[in-house]
């Protein structure tokens, strides 16, 4: 059997939520058994009112007990076991923070959002992250999404069995699609217009080049690269949204005149 170091055992107390002058006092008390206050802070070396004091704190948290012997406490160490007590108390103060909190975060989240002027701006490492962007169109109510650039983008940033899956639920939230394409995406199969699915497409004319994807719907506008730089950034803006979403606009009237 492995013996555990006094100092690994301070540190995993430290760790657990004991201060260093509690870790201290707690396994001292271990390792002695019942002890007096005026032996205690020798032992320790702390005053005898501090070691009074941190005392009485572990017994308070339940770990330590005493007795009283005429004008005298006599410490010593409650059943280990019972420090979970203490995750216990833990778990009870979390769960009012967190019920607190649910209380009060759509107030909180209703205030940011009416704070002028304040444009949000999210950035997103690696696959599983630009997820985010698509999971965020889905549940911002929108019901239009306008796209600019190549599918391929999209694919290599999200994968395409997320993308399929994804598009299957658009559908299912009677979600349109919109997107301008580059002229070498009309070799792209999967993703042509069609009522069933959703989806208008208009082809860019010669030249047109668009590295990055650039979606916009509702107040927000994102950013998605292809696999090789592998990010997406998310605004949320109202003038940033409606800028891009008239060059949109503009864009999309030139390519039905080609």
């Amino acid at each position: 059997m492995t013996t555990i170091t006094d100092t690994y055992m301070m540190t995993a107390l430290r760790n657990f939520g004991l201060s260093e002058k509690e870790a201290t006092i707690y396994q001292t008390c271990l390792a002695t058994g019942e002890v007096g206050v005026t032996r205690l802070s020798r032992l320790v070396r702390l005053s005898r009112s501090t070691t009074y004091f941190v005392a009485d704190e572990l017994v308070k948290k339940g770990i330590l007990r005493f007795i009283q012997k005429g004008a005298h406490r006599i410490y010593s160490a409650e059943d280990p076991r019972k420090l979970s007590i203490i995750i216990d108390k833990q778990k009870m103060i979390l769960n009012k923070r967190t019920s607190f909190l649910e209380s009060i975060l759509p107030e909180l989240v209703m205030r940011f959002s009416d704070t002028p002027n304040k444009p949000v701006v999210s950035y997103y490492q690696g696959q599983m992250e630009v997820r985010r962007i698509l999971e965020d169109i889905l549940t911002s109510g929108t019901k239009e999404e306008f796209w600019t650039g190549e599918m391929k983008t999209l694919e290599e940033a999200v994968g395409k069995k997320y993308l399929q899956k994804w598009t299957r639920r658009r559908i299912d939230l009677g979600m349109k699609s919109i997107s301008i394409r580059p002229p070498s995406d009309k070799k792209n199969k999967d993703y042509k217009s069609g009522k069933s699915s959703l989806r208008k497409v208009q082809y860019a004319p010669e030249g047109f080049q668009s590295p990055s994807l650039v979606v916009v719907y509702g107040n927000k506008v994102a950013f998605i690269s292809s696999v090789v730089e592998s990010y997406g950034i998310l605004v949320e803006s109202k003038d940033l949204s409606t800028t891009l979403q008239s060059w949109f606009n503009i864009l999309w009237e030139n390519c039905k005149k080609k």
